[in-house]
């Protein structure tokens, strides 16, 4: 059986100790929460990126679920309340169709 030390230790290996640089965008990885886009506009404001990006599944993992509009939407509005104006913010809804080669 593996000890709470093991964990820490797995953990703290994770853990993101570089500070961020600039990049061309900001790409956030979908979540049921709103604390990847807060920090992204976080970025954003730091003159990090000039653009966010993010794509979501809407239905699939939340979205509506939660906030009753699909993810990508939500955090549109989120981003668009945090000063990221709509010429920054890259953003679309997926279907599973995205997802099947032909």
């Amino acid at each position: 059986m593996r000890s709470s030390d093991d964990y820490v230790r797995v953990l703290k290996f994770l853990r993101l100790e570089d500070p961020p640089e600039k990049a061309d965008v900001i790409f956030v990885l979908g979540a049921s929460t709103f604390a990847p886009v807060i920090h992204a506009a976080e970025l954003y404001h730091d003159d990090l990126a000039p653009q966010i990006a993010f794509i979501s599944t809407g239905r699939h993992f939340g979205g509506d679920k939660i906030w009753g509009i699909p993810e990508h939407v939500k955090y549109h509005e989120v981003l668009n309340g945090l000063k990221v104006p709509d010429k920054s913010i890259l953003s679309t809804g997926l279907t599973t169709k995205h997802f099947i080669l032909r």
